[in-house]
């Protein structure tokens, strides 16, 4: 599998399709929906999983666990992302030092978030048997191929147009 396929299944698999980061709030900001807290979307996860994969009951278990033990990223509030760059746009001359720090701000925390996935990513791996794992992995691919479809109906046209040009 190549790394960028890996990648997509590794953030697939950690996210598990959770594309909005309304979903790492704390609270119960959407109720009836299961990202809408942490307790209720690791409870989807696991018997999203349980369903999928026919995960044991210490299996099951200790998915939950896994995914009730995950910290949540809050979202930036409205104005703070890209706050930084549109103050240095408005500025007489930009301060690329303080872009520079803004940006690497940001991408500790990405990195911080990387290594906490990674480790949940090997916990996950541990939990699964190789048969499981190769199940999960053509779910998420037939998942992914899905998603491209999706996209290329909505997006299609617009890179049509690109291309023409």
């Amino acid at each position: 599998m190549s790394r960028a396929a890996t990648l997509v299944c590794l953030s697939f698999c950690l996210g598990l399709g959770t594309v909005v980061p309304v979903a790492a709030q704390p609270g119960d900001d959407h109720p009836g929906h299961p990202m809408g807290n942490p307790h209720r979307r690791a409870e989807w996860v696991s018997d999203k999983l349980t369903k999928e994969l026919n995960l044991n009951a210490d299996q099951a278990a200790k998915v939950k666990q896994l995914f009730e033990e995950e910290e949540p990223m809050p979202m930036p509030r409205p104005g703070e992302m890209g706050g930084e760059f549109m103050k240095q746009l408005r500025a007489s001359s930009p301060d690329t030092a303080a872009m520079n720090r803004d940006f690497e701000t940001h991408m500790a925390k990405m990195r911080a978030k990387h290594a906490e996935r990674v480790k949940r990513f090997a916990e996950l791996h541990a939990i699964l048997t190789p048969e499981q794992r190769e199940k999960l992995a053509s779910f998420m691919e037939k998942r992914r191929d899905e998603m491209k479809e999706r996209m290329k109906d909505r997006w299609g046209q617009r890179h049509m147009e690109k291309d023409r040009e």
